[in-house]
């Protein structure tokens, strides 16, 4: 260590005497990290390309929500609304641009899977576990898929038997609510 004094005056005040020291210690580094690589997904992205209103609905941000079947994997998108209809049975509707669910296409694979009735609560009998991703487009949709989407189109993608992935477990735990989900796949 080094210790210097140094003298400071300013005109017109007293003057005053500073003591200091500089450190002469030597510290080493050392690199011990490998190289890193950094992966990521975004969890929803827009299609710009398209001349429709289109959004994907990843893995990553289906795994944000504690959803236990598909009308519980809207929680985190602030495009669709999800309310409780009925109390009792705990029925959730999905608004997609301020129509009720009936409005909407519901497909899987772009093949019309419920419709009427059955968008009601049918949206409750689909494992959240299961769902792989949700493509949504807003407005009206194609003339391919019918004249049913008046408010938009949901599509939803289930989890393929044959992923590198095999087993899969999802944990929510809340006031009041417990939930958990296990899914496996077993090759033959």
């Amino acid at each position: 260590m080094k210790s210097f004094i140094a003298g400071v005056f300013v005109l017109g005040l007293f003057s005053q005497t500073l003591h200091g020291q500089s450190d002469t210690t030597n510290i080493q580094l050392f690199e011990t990290l490998n190289e890193v690589d950094v992966k990521t997904d975004p969890g929803i992205s827009l299609s710009k390309k398209s001349v429709l209103d289109k959004q994907l609905i990843s893995e990553v941000e289906l795994r944000k929500a504690a959803c236990c079947d598909l009308s519980e994997s809207f929680e985190t998108n602030a495009s669709i609304s999800a309310s409780f209809t009925d109390a009792v049975t705990g029925t959730r509707q999905i608004k997609l641009l301020g129509l009720e669910g009936p409005y909407a296409l519901y497909t899987r694979g772009n093949l019309q899977t419920m419709g009427g009735l059955s968008s009601v609560l049918g949206l409750s009998l689909i494992p959240g576990a299961w769902i792989q991703s949700i493509q949504l487009s807003k407005g009206p949709g194609s003339v391919v898929n019918g004249a049913g989407a008046m408010s938009g189109q949901i599509n939803y993608q289930l989890r393929p038997s044959f992923t590198e992935n095999k087993s899969h477990f999802n944990l929510f735990a809340g006031p009041g609510r417990f939930e958990q989900n296990a899914v496996h796949t077993w090759h033959q």
